[in-house]
């Protein structure tokens, strides 16, 4: 899988992402807009529609567990680390963000337990204003202190079908304990229900198993046939997402692959055709994490900014203007963002150079 696949999948993923969160939960919109969201028959339709669209979170968390693989930095725990701390830092500017532009707004203000929960990037729901989507922040510390680690003694050695039911068979064995245990939380239930994707990204990259089904199935099928049966594929996995999965065994990890390698194809035969498409594809690609974040901003308490999220007035048109507001905002932010990544590492980097001169 190229970069520029990796970015197409990132474009989709986080439009499903828009779709999923204003159109999935009614509930979060205030009724004066549920009209304008809810046309394509009816409020029940549309609202199912975006609770399919969580398989979003899938397809990031496969593109974590194929990156990984490739890309053999992963294996020192100090790049890991780095990672994870660019990322937070990433995340604590536009929370910072959301923050200041809703205390402008009169929005209330989180207390001490919501403001550490946030910072953690933990899912809560108290009573001031936080970034409600910002777990995926703490599952990727799972994924890069837990997950990879594991992934990287049990891949060592061994055939494939029993390294795959090996890793299934831990990950299974670690949702069970938490739940043996009592521990609960949104935490805990997110590293149990997606590190299996991540498994399976990190398998599928290791075997090579796109590029050898690729070759297969393009001796099998004619190209217009290949091209509508990944069609198939591609719209089947989304709704069996939500219809035929369980709790303890995310079916994703059968899912996921299969969407992803559909949608690869697929957008490999419209790139050709579409070739504008590319740059709008790469800058939401690049923003990605940042639109992730800052729709929080249109599901504050009050709802002060909502109105502005849905003046287009039709639920499809919502989306793409959320898209534009969110990916301009992640632009404005960026610079600091920058700023912010380079003074930590200055910082990391002068109290090392003192720490070796003080030994």
């Amino acid at each position: 899988m190229t970069k520029n696949a990796s970015n197409y999948l990132k474009a989709i993923a986080i439009a499903m992402m828009i779709v999923h969160h204003f159109w999935g939960f009614p509930s979060w919109v205030l009724p004066k807009y549920t009209k304008y969201t809810y046309l394509i028959g009816g409020q029940d339709l549309e609202a199912t529609i975006g609770l399919w669209n969580r398989f979003c979170v899938s397809i990031f968390a496969f593109i974590t567990g194929y990156a990984v693989f490739i890309n053999k930095e992963y294996i020192k725990l100090k790049y890991r680390l780095c990672k994870l701390a660019e990322f937070y830092l990433t995340y604590w500017t536009a929370l910072a963000f959301i923050y200041i532009a809703g205390a402008i707004a009169g929005e209330p203000m989180p207390n001490k337990k919501q403001l550490i929960l946030d910072l953690a990037g933990i899912m809560n729901f108290g009573p001031g204003i936080h970034c409600n989507f910002a777990w995926y922040v703490f599952f990727y510390a799972e994924v890069m202190l837990i997950t990879v680690p594991l992934l990287q003694h049990i891949f060592q050695n061994g055939h494939i079908v029993i390294k795959f039911l090996l890793s299934l068979a831990t990950m299974t064995g670690i949702t069970t304990a938490f739940k043996q245990t009592g521990i609960t939380g949104s935490w805990a239930e997110h590293f149990m229900f997606w590190s299996q994707v991540v498994m399976t990204g990190y398998i599928i990259a290791k075997e090579g198993t796109f590029s050898r089904l690729q070759e297969h199935c393009l001796k099998i099928f004619r190209k217009h046939t290949y091209i509508l049966l990944n069609a198939i594929v591609l719209t089947t996995c989304i709704p069996a997402h939500y219809y035929i999965n369980t709790e303890m065994l995310n079916l994703d990890f059968i899912y996921a692959p299969a969407f992803i390698y559909s949608a690869v194809n697929i957008g490999r035969t419209l790139k050709n055709k579409l070739t504008f498409i590319g740059p709008t594809i790469d800058a939401i690609a690049a923003n990605s994490s940042n639109i992730w974040f800052l729709q929080a901003l249109f599901f504050t308490p009050n709802k002060t900014f909502q109105g502005i999220a849905f003046a287009p007035h039709l639920g499809i048109p919502i989306v793409i203007w959320v898209l534009l507001i969110c990916t301009g905002l992640s632009l404005a932010i960026k610079p600091l963002q920058g700023l912010v990544i380079r003074t930590a590492k200055m910082i990391a980097s002068n109290m090392h150079k003192g720490t070796r001169q003080t030994k």
